[in-house]
């Protein structure tokens, strides 16, 4: 009996102590205006910008540890993307409200209709809290920061809207088009699987998933295709004609579609990967190269931009993220004079580390 009676008033305890530390002023981190990021904002942000970098597998010392050729390690680096996408959010709280924008009703329902879904998947509102206490947060911080997230996208979509205050013109994007891109054309020969293709020689598609069905090529079969890649370059050395040679060796699925080449940037490195960009932004107009790229064997030869490539109905889909690419650029520019006015409490924001931040599932 006298057991049972402590183990409640430890119960009871514990309750308090919680009710205590859910009241408690929360610490600021960051200040614009009259906006301010909580430490616990910033906790939750930090786990879900560094979640898109890095997985369990390579979230450790020796990964933060390494440096950029600039001497900055990775961990500064993401300590600095972190802050900055910090004080963007921040920005367009107050921007939201000095715009006049708001929230709708539909939107509002949407936010407490996810989060009621969230709060019915962990059965009570304990289990919940317990799991968002990884991020430093609770459920009610999280509708917060759902709404600040909202808020942000409102400010984003009406400066870039029609008649917006940042609406990007055509000058603008043929500007950054040429500022930031690359030309170059590509003979790739694929020298680990290859396309089955149908008796007109068009690639066949698996008619579930829609992917080209492809077939493993024997060690005999994967020699022989670098030996043309070897072959290719030695031809090239000497002279010959690059669009002659890939007419007759170029296996690219859309040679025929992007008659005009491929045109790339910083922001393509997903779809092409690191090496093929890297090789490109080193390369000079005119100069070829040999990229081997896991599956694919890449000779590139850098060209000249095609003036407004971007308009031809062929290219929407390799250029269709262009403006979204120059309204991004843009609004990096803005948020980053902005951000000189944002306040920064070092102090409490040192305390919060980029390696022991848990990832987001």
């Amino acid at each position: 009996m006298k057991i049972t009676k402590i183990v409640a008033i430890i119960a009871t305890l514990c309750i308090a102590i919680s009710l205590l530390i859910s009241c408690a002023k929360p610490v600021v981190v960051m200040e614009y205006k009259n906006e301010t990021v909580s430490a616990n904002m910033y906790s939750y942000w930090l786990s879900q910008i560094k979640s898109s970098y890095v997985s369990a597998s390579n979230d450790t010392d020796e990964y933060w540890a390494t440096k950029y050729s600039n001497g900055q390690t990775y961990e500064e680096k993401m300590r600095e993307i972190v802050d900055f996408n910090v004080k963007v959010n921040l920005i367009c709280q107050s921007l939201f409200t000095e715009m006049g924008l708001s929230v709708s009703d539909k939107e509002v329902e949407e936010i407490k209709s996810s989060l009621a879904d969230l709060l019915e998947s962990y059965g009570s509102k304990s289990q919940l809290n317990s799991f968002l206490s990884k991020y430093n947060i609770n459920y009610g911080m999280l509708e917060n920061i759902y709404m600040s997230e909202l808020k942000t996208t409102h400010v984003y979509n009406a400066l870039y809207a029609k008649g917006g205050s940042r609406e990007v013109s055509e000058e603008d994007v043929d500007k950054y088009f040429k500022d930031n891109y690359t030309g170059f054309d590509i003979i790739m020969i694929f020298n680990t699987v290859e396309y089955e293709k149908d008796e007109n020689g068009a690639i066949k598609y698996d008619e579930t998933t829609g992917s080209p069905l492809t077939k493993e090529l024997t060690e005999d079969e994967k020699k022989a295709k670098e030996k043309i890649a070897d072959d290719i370059m030695t031809k090239l050395e000497n002279g010959e004609s690059f669009a002659e040679l890939s007419e007759k060796y170029n296996e690219d699925p859309n040679k025929d579609l992007y008659k005009e080449g491929y045109f790339i940037s910083s922001n393509d490195i997903s779809v092409y990967g690191t090496e093929i960009l890297t090789a490109v932004q080193s390369m000079k107009t005119g100069e070829v190269k040999k990229v081997n790229d896991s599956s694919t064997i890449c000779i590139i030869k850098t060209k000249e931009l095609v003036d407004k490539i971007y308009n031809d109905e062929d290219y929407k889909n390799q250029l269709g993220n262009l403006k979204d690419y120059c309204q991004q650029s843009d609004f990096n520019v803005y948020m980053t004079e902005l951000a000189k006015n944002v306040v920064v409490n070092e102090e409490e924001l040192s305390k919060i580390s980029i390696k022991e931040a848990e990832l987001m599932a």
